[in-house]
């Protein structure tokens, strides 16, 4: 979160910002649920706090051309796509039996997409790793369930936010050096 913060603030201050695949980050993976949840939590939070503290600035900085401006919206939405899969799930009572409100249209459409979203990237990258398996892509079903708790701790950072709530930073505890 503080590198996204960072990196907004040298881009509207004029500065070019470049992205590195060769860069290296080593971190320790949480261990428990918990931990993982508030971690996520802690990301979403942080995330989300950029976007609106940025959005605006980077729309009217003329640091940025009308694609970077674009292109650096879609990064701070990444975590805003999980709230509006969370939204998503209230339509899928109607989709499957006819309970509730009719959504929009496309509503409709939006909501495979935002439920396979997360998907996608993870299939990609089965197909490219040289040691996957097909016989392995079952395991991507196990996510499911991870996926959708994300959703739902991203929307509850989303409406905290939104609320004013302020937010006590829980830094993820390590259990050994690295």
């Amino acid at each position: 979160t503080e590198d996204t913060d960072l990196t907004l603030r040298l881009i509207l201050s004029g500065y070019r910002v470049r992205y590195d695949i060769s860069a290296l980050d080593y971190e320790q993976a949480v261990t428990t649920l918990v931990k993982y949840r508030k971690q996520r939590y802690r990301w979403a939070f942080g995330h989300q706090q950029v976007w609106r503290d940025y959005l605006r600035p980077s729309w009217r900085t003329s640091h940025l051309s009308l694609l970077e401006k674009i292109e650096t919206t879609m990064f701070l939405w990444l975590y805003h796509v999980p709230v509006a899969t969370f939204f998503s799930f209230f339509a899928i009572p109607y989709l499957f039996f006819g309970i509730g409100i009719a959504p929009p249209e496309w509503i409709l459409v939006l909501v495979p997409i935002l439920m396979l979203g997360p998907f996608l990237p993870i299939a990609v990258g089965l197909l490219q790793t040289p040691d996957a398996r097909p016989r392995h892509a079952w395991m991507i079903g196990i996510l499911l369930p991870v996926i959708i708790a994300f959703a739902f701790t991203c929307a509850h950072s989303w409406f905290n936010g939104v609320r004013g709530k302020g937010y006590q930073w829980a830094k993820t505890a390590r259990s050994a050096q690295t």
